[in-house]
Parts: structure tokens; sequence; C-alpha cells
């Protein structure tokens, strides 16, 4: 036992699967990766009650030790024991070595439901799997790659398989959800996946001439041991190892579930800006990962700093670095140090927004006989807002007032004024306090604007999107306004991405809801929607998701009838991410945010982007 804090206590379990002797394609490199980590974690603390299942190549399933064997039968009876001894609020890392299995829905499943309930619990779960992804592709005949085909005929005394990623999901209290028919509260637990569905997991021999998992290398050697992973959060380590692997050209992992947390540590809740990851080219200059499509201009300034400083407040990190980009691209841009420090920025390095130019799309107007002017432009232009005097002419996005009542109010430029705000009273209201709220609409905005205005054949020739509404399966273009009803348990419509190229594409969708909130839906990174493929029932070229919509709690307390949601989709013809873009509720905290993007392909090294948006309306019956 450890003690988080003061009056609390928690246990730290870990559950570690290791198999190199596969009958058919034996692995080297699979026991050792989790002996390793059992080593790194006896080293980290004593109390740890650390399982370890391994066979090795030279050991037979039939021999030794059978309660030590890597069954499936041993390891979900080790997930019940830990269940069972477990106190709400412990932590468990489970960490699986070995092949995966292309199609065995069946077994994935009933691993899912093992971890069911630790989740169900109040356990805090991460599990890494180091292996092909579930249906990944089986390409060539390469005994480094981590992915066996589906034997039928196995059962439970065979080695074990990783639990199946999707259908492991499930909805947060969100506006705007998927269908709650998942197995699993991702609130509760979080997946690292050593790739995605159509690449390969590899084992590599590194510097130590030794056989290792790609994933389970870098995350031990790399994250945990040279940064202290295991108290940075998820989304962190995984943007470090996300730039890392890419920069090397090994395939990019994947995460899933809640990102916030930690391996072995509790984290507060404590608003933190977003960050982004950075990666040292082989030239020597520093790319930044994000680009046009996440609303990044040039000359914006960001403060780079290693890892390590991930997660603390800005002024109190030490020889970071500021730096300014210098040309941006569709998905990512190029930076300059401004600094003439001799600190080495490093691939992995973190980067934290300092002014975001393309705010200033949305001025900020105020009436002319509003006191403090000064102290007025001050605190916008740290918010990188633009500001309008009451008397000038020109269009402003936002319109501050002081009503009758003595309140500030906020209103839109046609001077509508926006619901869903929190009350500001002149008396009990500062400026930043009003400022804060301004930049908040004003990011909010910014995403909403957010398409791309070169016209490419992308948009045109690679996909196409509909909402399908479920109660008479009518068809909805984007931008088409969609009428649906309230509704807390089934599904009221239906988002499909058809993929009609030739290439992967990558998915990302967010809810904008009525409470001026952008919050990803996904419950991961992205989804890959690869191109249909005759004869495969993993590759049908459609992405479908079921969602509904809600009028949330408080408007409908309030008398409102209906609200106004917008299904925010991004499709790309690289992987990356849009965490950037996200904004809690007003008066919720903010979640710190990790933006991650994977390697380009050798084959493929075009960055196209396209934004498109589904207004929902949703009525209550």
């Amino acid at each position: 036992m450890d003690s988080d804090g003061p009056g609390t206590t928690v246990t730290r379990y870990a559950i570690l699967i290791g198999i190199n002797a596969y009958p058919e394609k034996p692995l080297k490199g699979c026991v050792r990766d989790v002996q390793n980590i059992k080593t790194y974690l006896e080293g980290v603390s004593s109390s740890i009650r650390i399982q370890i299942f391994t066979a090795a190549e030279s050991d037979s399933l039939g021999t030794g030790d059978h309660t030590l064997r890597p069954t499936y039968c041993n390891v979900t009876r080790a997930f019940e024991e830990t269940t069972k001894s477990a106190n709400p609020g412990d932590l468990v890392y489970i960490h699986f070595s070995g092949h995966g299995v292309r199609g065995r829905r069946c077994i994935f499943m009933r691993l899912a439901r093992s971890l069911k309930p630790m989740v169900d619990k109040g356990l805090v779960v991460t599990l890494v799997l180091d292996c092909c992804f579930a249906g990944s592709v089986y390409r060539r005949d390469d005994p480094t790659v981590r992915c066996l085909p589906y034997d039928a005929n196995a059962d439970s005394t065979s080695p074990l398989d990783p639990v199946e990623i999707e259908g492991a999901f499930g909805p947060s209290s969100r506006d705007a959800s998927m269908q709650p028919n998942w197995l699993i509260n991702p609130d509760g637990y979080t997946i690292l996946a050593a790739c995605g569905p159509h690449e390969e997991a590899t084992e590599h021999a590194f510097d130590d001439g030794q056989a290792h998992g790609v994933l389970s290398y870098y995350l031990l050697e790399k994250a945990l041991k040279g940064y202290g992973g295991l108290g940075k959060r998820h989304r962190h380590v995984y943007a470090y190892l996300r730039a890392t692997l890419r920069n090397l050209g090994w395939p990019s992992p994947v995460l899933y579930g809640n990102q916030d947390r930690a391996f072995f540590e509790h984290l507060s809740s404590e608003a933190n800006a977003a960050v982004i990851p950075i990666i040292k080219r082989q030239d020597g200059n520093l790319e930044l990962q994000v680009g046009r499509a996440h609303g990044v201009s040039c000359d914006d300034q960001f403060e780079l700093y290693p890892l390590s400083a991930a997660g603390q407040a800005s002024g109190s990190r030490e020889n970071t670095i500021l730096a300014k980009v210098t040309q941006v691209r569709a998905l990512t841009s190029d930076l300059n140090r401004l600094d003439t420090t001799s600190t080495r920025v490093q691939t992995g390095w973190m980067a934290s927004s300092v002014t975001r130019l393309s705010l200033r799309a949305f001025p900020i107007r105020l009436p002319h006989e509003l006191p403090h002017r000064e102290e007025w432009r001050i605190a916008l232009e740290a918010r990188s807002l633009a500001l309008c005097i009451g008397i000038d002419q020109q269009p402003y996005a936002f319109h501050v007032v002081l009503n009758s009542n003595k309140k500030y109010e906020i209103q839109d430029g046609s001077d509508q004024r926006l619901l869903n705000l929190p009350s500001m009273p002149q008396d009990q209201t500062d400026v930043c306090d009003i400022c804060g709220v301004l930049e908040h609409l004003a990011r909010f905005t910014l995403v909403r604007e957010l398409s791309n205005k070169e016209p490419t054949d992308f948009s045109r020739k690679s996909f196409r999107a509909q909402v399908i509404r479920r109660d008479d399966s009518a068809a909805f273009d984007p931008g088409c306004p969609v009428e649906v009803k309230h509704s807390e348990k089934e599904f009221t419509f239906e988002l499909r991405v058809e993929n009609t190229g030739e290439k992967t594409l990558y998915v990302s969708i967010y809810d904008m809801g009525p409470c001026w909130q952008v919050d990803g839906i996904l419950c991961q990174t992205y989804e890959e929607v690869t191109p249909q493929r005759d004869g495969s029932n993993h590759f049908s070229g459609v992405f479908s998701k079921k969602l509904r919509t809600m009028v949330p709690t408080k408007m409908r307390e309030e008398g409102s009838r209906q609200c106004k949601d917008v299904i925010k989709v991004f499709v790309t013809s690289q992987p990356t991410s849009f965490d950037i873009l996200e904004l809690p509720e007003f008066g919720k905290l903010v979640k710190q945010k990790s933006t991650t993007r994977a390697g380009r392909e050798a084959e493929d090294s075009s960055e196209e982007w396209a934004a498109l948006n589904f207004p929902i309306c949703t009525s209550l019956i």
C-alpha cells in the first residue's frame, strides 16, 4: 500500500503477461518485456502486488507450474482475484506482450467482461497491449510481427489473446453521446495499444542486443525510466511515444478511454493548457504536430519543455524555450526558437500555446463608457483577442454590455444575448473573469468556423459523410439542419463516413453543445477508415456510429424545450488529434489535453483535411 496524500491510501496491482512460445511464429522479446517491467516496478515500490504469467520460447504450455502459464483461465482468475481484494480507487496495471489474433471476437468480449467488474468496482485500470490490434491486416510472413491468424479450434488453455478494443468504450455524460451499449465505462480505464487496425506491432533488437516489443521498450526505457512516466498523465506519455516512434518510422500507438489518468498515481483535475508534441527533424528544424486544421497561424508563439515538465504550471517550469510558428501546413507547422540558450530541444518535447492569433478573427466590442479601458485592453491582448471600441463601425463577434440589473451580459454580433453563460454581477466579477469567458466563446466560435477553404479533390473524391435520422431514415448532408427528439437511452441518428478513395482516412468527432462545450465523443483519438476490400469483414470502407442528443438538465429546469448542437467531423489523410480544440462547459474544470499525431506513411506524405458541420436541433417530446 502507498499513500497518495493525507488520509488517502491506495493499493497498486500489476498483472503482466508475456508469451514467446507460440507453436507457429514464436516470438523472442515478449517474456523479456514483462520481466523487465516487473523488475522496474519492484524497484519503484516494494508494495506493488505483481502477478506475472509467461511462456518462454523453450517452454511448453503442457509442462511446468500450471498456475503460472499465461492461459485465458489463469489470467482471468488473476483479474477476478484482484477485483475481489482491491478497493475502490486502487490502481491496476495490466501489460500484455505477445501475438494478437485476428477475428476472435468471442474471446475478446469475454476478456472485456473480465475487466468490467474492475471498473464497476471503482478500480483505475490501465491496459497496455503490445501486439497487433484485433482485426489488423495479416499482410506478410514476418516473424517479428505480433499477429496470428485466428484458429477456431483454440480453447481456454491456449495463450491469452488481447482484449478487443472496439466495443469496450462507453459514453460519458455528454449532451451528445454514442449509443450506451458498451461494456465498460470509459472514465475508469485506459488502453494503450501498439498500433491501429491496419498496422502491425513488431519486435526489434535494440542497443542491448536483445529483442523487445517496440511499444514495451520505449514505454519502459524512455517514458517511464527517463521521464518518470508512472506519475504522468497517459495523454502526455502517449504524446511522447507517438512523436518518438513516428520520428523513428515505427507504427504509431493508439490510446482509448480515460486519457487523464496515470499508471500508478491519482492526479488532480486542475485546469491546464493543451500540450502538443514536437518532432526534431533530421535537418534540425522543429515540427509542431498541429497546423491550419487546428486553428494555428503564422507567428503564433509556443512554450517548449520536456515530458518531465508536463503538467506543471507554466510559470513553474524550468529551462523552457519560447518558439514562434514560421510556416503552417494543413496538419503540422514549423517552429523557430526565439531564445539563444544552449538547451537542446528533442523529439518528444511538448509545446503549450502562448498566443493564438486566429482568435483575433472574432473581435470584442466594449461600450465606450465602460470603465478601466486600459485594463480591458491588456487582459484581452493577453488572450490573443482583438478589441474594438463602441464608437467604431467595424464588425464584431461579441459585445459586452452592463444591463439594468448591474450584471454583465455578452451579446453576439447581432446584439442578441447569448444563453447558458455564467452569471456575472458587476460587483462580483472582475475584468479577467469576463475576458476568460470571452476567450472561451472565441475558441468555441473558432472551432465551429474551421473549414478548409482551399479547394482540393480530397473532399470530393475521398469520402462521403451523412447523418441518417433513425425514425424515418432521412439522410442529411453536412450543413443541413437535422431535427431529432430528446433521448436518454435510444440513439436518434447515425453518422456515416464512407471511404470512397484508395487510402486510409482518419475521422475525429466532436460535439459542440449548447453549454459552449467542445467534447470528443469517440473516447479515442481518431477512427481509422480503411478503403473497402473485397471479401473482408474488417474493412468495409464505412465508419458508422449511432448517436443521441439530449436537452441538458439545466436548460430543462429553466424551461427550455429544445437545444442546438453541432456535430463537428474532421476527416484527414494522416493521423492527427484535435484535442487542442476541446472546451468544457462553463463552470467545469478544463482537463489537460495532449495533441498527438502519427507518422506519415512513406508512400503518402500529403496533408489533406476537411471539417464538416452537422447542425442538430433536439426537442423534448
